[in-house]
């Protein structure tokens, strides 16, 4: 008996590991779709955070390009953050000591460890970060403070 309940569990969760991916799977084909047909770039980028933030389940995200010619990271969209947080990451440089900043000098994805001296965040871009987040998105439980951003 135990060994069938085992199963149904299994199954069960595998079922809806399988609904969950063909919804993504969807949202994707449907913003490839919209992507082809919409001729505003704007409305590209946000859409296309939305349907990251979904799959990523969030509440808040960015959408940041890099600027070749000045090396530069600019906000292409933005959903979901406090003014205050990115007001001060409209323009990052791979000088900056912000996260953004050190994924960009470094060129891959990195922790960033937020919890540090404030000897070590001259800036304070790191202790903002810590300040509005990051945070589970369902259960608003604090993540350790680092965050790990993708280049």
């Amino acid at each position: 008996m135990a060994d069938r309940t085992r199963i149904a569990v299994e199954r069960r969760r595998s079922e809806q590991a399988l609904t969950t991916d063909l919804a993504l799977t969807r949202q994707l084909r449907d913003l490839s779709a919209r992507l082809l047909a919409e001729g505003d770039i704007q409305v590209l980028f946000e859409e296309i955070l939305a349907v990251a933030m979904s799959i990523a389940n969030a509440d808040g995200g960015t959408l940041q390009l890099l600027d070749e010619p000045t090396q530069q990271l600019r906000f292409a969209a933005i959903k979901g953050l406090a003014q205050e947080l990115t007001s001060q990451f409209e323009e990052v440089n791979a000088s900056s000591q912000s996260s953004y900043g050190r994924v960009l000098s470094c060129g891959k994805r990195t922790w960033v460890d937020l919890d540090v001296p404030e000897s070590q965040d001259p800036d304070g871009s790191l202790r903002l970060h810590a300040a509005h987040g990051p945070h589970w998105p369902m259960a608003k439980h604090r993540l350790p403070l680092r965050q790990i951003l993708p280049i």
